[in-house]
């Protein structure tokens, strides 16, 4: 057999690349968002937070178990006549990623919105209005946040606590709420920095292009690939060449279409404050990415 990780961030199409990898019968393909013990040590400790809204409690609790198997797997390619272990990862313009995070996780993030908007005394009559204000709330902090620094880079976990003395924030909660909400803003631009390149013991910049959207490094234990996510079909195809494989179908949907707010989402990230975010949030990840 031979085992396949999709090591990614999530809303990145990984289930289907999953799914397709399936489809060989010499393959073993598994997905997960963390690896490592200090990894897995964040995540419960997250999961031990009263404060975590259900949605995302039920979901870290499910990705838990898949992130340990994972981590298992990638583990056993250290042991004697272990099978080949290959590493798929996955990148996604940082802004589009977002907007899509933020619709296929609107219902972990409503509770916030609406204390948000409730605390800073913003009326709102239906909870489309709720999205719409409290998400444009988000943005006007978001840009207070980007002035405070020269570079996206700067915003470290240390420095966003600081950002409590120079942004008005009604209490706590909002606080720890912006807070948890820049954090999956910034999850495109700081990941393969904390995450990936800690686990591979690689930096994006060590990878060399083999294909259209595709990027390779190898180590002396495994491949390592990068696709990325606009140019998935293509670079799909090509890792199956470089890696002896046959032809299957990649199937994707598009999970953002059908769910509830999606159009406020859209408006409030298509604003001229949104644009003008959009433009102002590049990092070295994203620069090295080519977005």
């Amino acid at each position: 057999m031979r085992n396949f990780i999709v090591y990614q961030y999530g809303k990145v199409a990984s289930t289907s690349l999953v799914t397709a990898l399936n489809e060989f019968e010499e393959v073993s393909a598994y997905q997960c968002h963390f690896l490592g013990q200090e990894a897995f040590q964040s995540i419960v400790q997250r999961l031990c937070n009263p404060a975590l809204d259900d949605y995302f409690f039920q979901h870290s609790l499910g990705q838990l178990t898949h992130n340990i198997q994972a981590y298992r797997y990638y583990l056993c390619r250290d042991e004697p006549n272990s099978d080949p272990c290959t590493i798929v990862s996955i990148a996604r313009e940082p802004f589009d990623w977002f907007r899509s995070s933020l619709i296929q996780e609107i219902e972990g993030h409503l509770s916030y919105l609406k204390l948000s908007v409730e605390l800073n005394n913003l009326h709102c009559e239906e909870a489309g209005e709720v999205v719409f204000r409290g998400l444009t709330l988000f943005l006007e902090r978001l840009d207070l946040t980007l002035n405070s620094v020269s570079s996206i880079d700067e915003l470290t976990v240390e420095l966003r606590r600081g950002l409590k003395g120079s942004i008005h924030f009604a209490n706590d909660a909002d606080f720890e709420g912006y807070l948890f909400l820049l954090g999956r803003f910034l999850m495109p631009h700081f990941w393969f920095k904390t995450q990936f390149s800690t686990a591979m013991g690689i930096s994006l910049s060590d990878m060399e292009s083999v294909g259209k959207g595709l990027f390779r490094s190898s180590t002396n234990k495994n491949s390592v690939y990068l696709i990325k996510f606009e140019q998935m079909n293509e670079a799909f195809s090509m890792l199956l060449k470089l890696e002896g494989l046959g032809e299957v179908e990649l199937t994707r949907e598009n999970e953002s279409q059908s769910k509830p707010f999606a159009e406020e989402v859209r408006q409030v990230l298509s604003s001229r404050l949104g644009e003008s975010v959009r433009k102002r949030t590049v990092s070295e990840t994203s620069k090295l990415l080519g977005y």
